[in-house]
């Protein structure tokens, strides 16, 4: 590529770069609201019926939880698809503002711009971005509570074992754990990304 065309396109990524900036804050503002309205949802419909749990029957009140818990889980994996597309959509950037030669000690944009070189995106812990970081863990915190809240409203016992209460239980579990293995999966195929795109 010669030297005008390479200086035509740095110019296109800087003014891009200002224009996407100013759409992602949008974005998150948004993001923010609706995913906070989803939980908000499914805390107040679970809570109704909690509350009202003695003029329900047993079995409404765990279809309930099951439904809740089905929905946090699937809320979880929406953040962590966010996360991953968040995260190969910045890789890919970094390798394009490299390629144009903006991005380095003495450009425009400093090294730490570039996901590949940051030590963050190779620890489990800390792969997702700290915008949805905090949803992330709302999830899992929401579904424990719920799940507790439900154990104890019904004094789940193994001696008097009722199958609803039971399945109702297990699923929850089932669901946490499902969690926890996607976050593994989508740090995997981050990872995986980064070793794509040197």
């Amino acid at each position: 590529m010669d030297e005008d065309k390479k200086q035509e396109l740095k110019k296109e990524i800087l003014l891009g770069f200002h224009t996407q900036f100013a759409e992602n804050q949008r974005t998150r503002e948004q993001s923010f609201l609706k995913i906070l309205s989803y939980l908000g949802a499914i805390i107040i419909g679970y809570a109704f019926v909690y509350h009202k749990s003695a003029e329900y029957s047993h079995n409404e009140l765990s279809l309930v939880a099951i439904l809740s818990v089905a929905l946090l889980f699937f809320g979880s994996l929406v953040i962590l698809t966010i996360a991953y597309n968040y995260r190969r959509d910045q890789i890919i950037n970094a390798k394009i503002k490299g390629y144009v030669d903006v991005i380095g000690d003495k450009n425009i944009f400093p090294i730490n711009y570039d996901p590949r070189k940051s030590k963050s995106l190779k620890k489990w812990y800390s792969w997702i971005p700290d915008f949805l970081l905090v949803f992330f863990c709302l999830f899992p915190i929401v579904q424990i509570i719920l799940l507790i809240s439900y154990i104890l409203k019904l004094e789940f016992n193994f001696i008097n074992i009722h199958w609803l209460s039971t399945f109702t239980v297990i699923f929850g579990i089932i669901s946490f754990m499902g969690m926890i293995f996607f976050y593994a999966l989508y740090f995997r195929k981050i990872k995986k990304c980064i070793k794509d795109n040197p």
